[in-house]
């Protein structure tokens, strides 16, 4: 499950639910919602239907149903307006991204399947939560106050979460290589993982990490880094690759960069040989579109709708 993020808090997705394959496991060739008409839906409804669930086979909704929230957490409704920018958003940075750079039927079968929209984050005494993943679900929450123009948290706090979910889809459809575990075997750090680096004087990077969340397990650091890789740019890569290069202990067989190039190679054959995509279109399709969505408009409907 992707960690979201606020300044105030870090908070693993795993918060909510145990981080269980079994629980995410999706049907990849199951429509995840049954045709019906749409005739008589509200307008964003009926966007929703056409243009998301018909189009991608993946079901969103944005009511505010106290049956799925966790209870423990103050939560606001989702603005309609802002629930119409978030979807033209992620249609523009995510759903089109895959649609120009994967073989068709991938989008459709192979990533996110159930999102559900909250307007706040979670408030509680002690914490401020920024979103979830129980139940195969991804919560997006605090989307009323979505700013487009502030490309790096639209990039942290509302698109990268959904290229991390995308990834665990993969791997939970079919195993990827054992070599890219064995790679961290003896570094991965479970729940530990948020506070055992600071603890300890050594550097998540030096151990072939890209985050500290990555060195939750084999999963997150397999979603972590698919994410990073897809959404970091050019020089933004290169500088996580430069920060990894060292050892936390002195007998270690490679640097953290070089575990994280190695990685990175197992994914590419991975993607390449079970679902015929090519991870650095993917990447080349994100970059393309990320720096030009400070400039757009996501406020209205797109012509048709």
């Amino acid at each position: 499950m992707k960690k979201l993020s606020l300044a105030l808090v870090t908070l693993s997705l795993c918060g909510l639910a145990s981080c269980d394959a079994d629980i995410d496991t999706v049907q990849p060739l199951q429509q995840v919602v049954p045709s019906t008409s749409t005739n008589s839906l509200p307008r964003l409804d009926r966007y929703i239907q056409l243009a998301f669930t018909k189009k991608y086979n993946v079901d969103i909704a944005y009511r505010y149903d106290d049956k799925v929230t966790d209870r423990r957490y103050l939560l606001a409704p989702v603005k309609e307006a802002k629930a119409l920018e978030y979807l033209n958003l992620i249609e523009y940075m995510f759903f089109q991204v895959y649609e120009a750079s994967t073989p068709e039927g991938y989008l459709q079968a192979h990533t996110i399947k159930y999102l559900n929209l909250f307007g706040s984050s979670g408030y509680a005494i002690d914490r401020r939560m920024a979103g979830a993943a129980p139940q195969g679900m991804i919560w997006i929450y605090n989307i009323n106050e979505l700013n487009t123009k502030y490309t790096q948290d639209v990039r942290e706090n509302y698109i990268s979460t959904l290229f991390h979910e995308s990834a665990h889809t993969l791997h939970e459809e079919r195993a990827y290589p054992p070599e890219f575990d064995k790679l961290s075997s003896l570094e991965y750090q479970k729940q530990d993982a948020f506070s055992y680096w600071w603890r300890t004087g050594q550097k998540a990077g030096y151990a072939g990490f890209v985050s500290d969340y990555a060195s939750t397990d084999p999963d997150e650091d397999f979603a972590e880094l698919f994410a990073y890789y897809v959404l970091d740019s050019d020089s933004e890569w290169a500088n996580r690759l430069k920060e990894a290069e060292g050892k936390n202990r002195a007998d270690a067989k490679y640097t953290g960069r070089e575990i994280i190039e190695k990685k990175v190679a197992i994914m590419k054959a991975y993607l390449h040989s079970e679902y015929s995509a090519d991870l650095d279109q993917i990447r080349a399709e994100a970059q393309k579109r990320l720096p030009k969505v400070a400039t757009m408009d996501f406020t209205q409907y797109p012509k048709g709708y």
